[in-house]
């Protein structure tokens, strides 16, 4: 979500300052999120220490704030700032969340979020993440929101301004990965 500076700037979630001009970020550590480019959107975040577990690796559920981060910037760049969905009487909620790992994370790896959006429907958004280090496929995973009444919070049909507003970033479904080999 966006917040203000104390300067009146729009801020995100990590603190990092928000173009809403050009649709860029900068993170609070420093990373640099794409302007409205298309699918798949990336976001690159550096593995903090607190995020790892006794064996180094960063704890599983660690990788759906990831996700969460990494959507919430792909929603600033589509629509400048997520409380302008509210603003505009719409929310949306998690039907659905799985993740699928196939290689760690360590402390101090910077690490890409991929988001595409696979499927628009009637009510429900399903969105794809895809957790890189430098290229290699660390963590796949599929979030599914449904859009709801923000006053009611009953299910209401994707909004067509929003719609419109995430078509750059609708891919194509993609097949699982095959199963991990090896440690």
């Amino acid at each position: 979500m966006s917040r203000r500076s104390a300067h009146g700037e729009r801020t995100g979630e990590d603190g990092g300052a928000h173009n809403e001009r050009t649709g860029e970020h900068d993170g609070a550590h420093g990373e640099r999120t794409g302007a409205r480019s298309g699918a798949p959107f990336r976001h690159r975040i550096r593995v903090r220490y607190a995020e790892c577990d006794r064996q180094g690796h960063v704890f599983n559920s660690h990788y759906f704030g990831y996700f969460d981060v990494a959507l919430t910037e792909l929603w600033r760049t589509a629509i400048g700032y997520y409380d302008l969905m509210i603003e505009r009487g719409v929310d949306l909620v998690v039907g659905e969340a799985s993740a699928r790992y196939l290689q760690a994370a360590r402390f101090d790896d910077e690490i890409d979020v991929e988001t595409a959006i696979e499927r628009l429907g009637t009510s429900g958004i399903t969105t794809r993440f895809r957790v890189l280090r430098y290229e290699a496929l660390l963590v796949e995973g599929r979030l599914r929101h449904v859009c709801v009444d923000a006053g009611t919070l009953t299910r209401i049909p994707i909004p067509d301004w929003l719609r419109e507003a995430l078509a750059p970033w609708v891919v194509s479904p993609e097949p699982v990965s095959p199963e991990p080999v090896g440690p």
